[in-house]
């Protein structure tokens, strides 16, 4: 996974702790929805202020946030990980 689809990714999940929607974040940070949603996919690229933007829209600093995004829970894990077998 692109590190730019892990940062859409950890967005997307802030995002929807807080139970906001895209509409609402994309109006706090200024910005277009059909940009914040393309930013959350993975295909758009934010610049360091469009980031801070978003950051401060859902009250997320953006020290907080680089520690959330190099933390080992938010790196890509596959869709279909095998599930343990039962042997009796």
């Amino acid at each position: 996974m692109s590190e730019i689809a892990n940062v859409g990714r950890v967005l997307r999940t802030l995002r929807q702790t807080q139970k906001l929607s895209q509409i609402e974040v994309a109006t706090k940070a200024d910005m277009n929805l059909s940009y914040y949603s393309r930013i959350e996919r993975g295909r758009g690229n934010p610049t360091l202020l469009k980031l801070l933007l978003i950051l401060s829209a859902l009250n997320i600093s953006f020290e907080d946030f680089c520690y959330i995004i190099s933390s080992e829970k938010f790196y890509y894990k596959p869709r279909f990980a095998r599930s343990p077998r039962n042997e009796e």
